[in-house]
């Protein structure tokens, strides 16, 4: 077998070099993805709740869906579900790092709820679950808040807790500054 010239070799090497983290990407894109045609007809779902209690609607905020994604990502990648990041530091430690609190007298308020279901939840399956739930239906209520942030993720193959099944995870970040 004649070996190949250097050049040969050093143009494989730039090739494979440059496939191997688009490989890797990709296979994380497989596996995980956005359920973004969940999240507007959640926040309908919730101001409907919202509206049937007398309760002023939630406006959506950028960097509370910030916050919610990077949760629902961090518990699918790490196996987990629960209001802790994966550090063990609080939930609201998490979100005032996106949402942090207005340099104004009024008061910084965050709360979260959190779903998960496999394979899947409807928007409208996932409040009324929440409303069942004391903690979770007084966040869905609370007059205080004005924002959220949601997050919907989808994977196909969870680890840990998910026991390697098809799940959506939810994430619901409640604000007000």
């Amino acid at each position: 077998m004649t070996p190949l010239p250097v050049r040969q070799v050093l143009r494989f090497a730039v090739i494979l070099a440059a496939l191997v983290p688009a490989a890797a990407y990709g296979a994380n894109a497989l596996y995980i993805s956005p359920a973004n045609s969940l999240e507007p007809t959640l926040l309908s779902e919730l101001n409907l709740v919202r509206a049937e209690n007398g309760v002023k609607p939630l406006r959506l905020n950028a960097r509370l869906s910030a916050a919610a994604n990077q949760h629902s990502m961090e518990m699918i990648e790490a196996g987990y579900f629960g209001h802790e990041s994966v550090d063990g530091s609080v939930f609201w430690r998490r979100i005032k790092r996106f949402y942090s609190p207005a340099r104004s007298a009024r008061p910084w308020l965050v709360g979260e709820n959190l779903l998960w279901q496999a394979p899947s939840v409807s928007a409208h399956a996932a409040v009324q679950e929440w409303l069942r739930s004391p903690e979770h239906r007084e966040n869905l209520l609370r007059p205080a808040y004005r924002d959220v942030g949601i997050a919907a993720i989808r994977a196909k193959a969870a680890p840990g807790v998910y026991q390697h099944r098809r799940v959506l995870v939810l994430t619901v970040d409640f604000g007000s500054r």
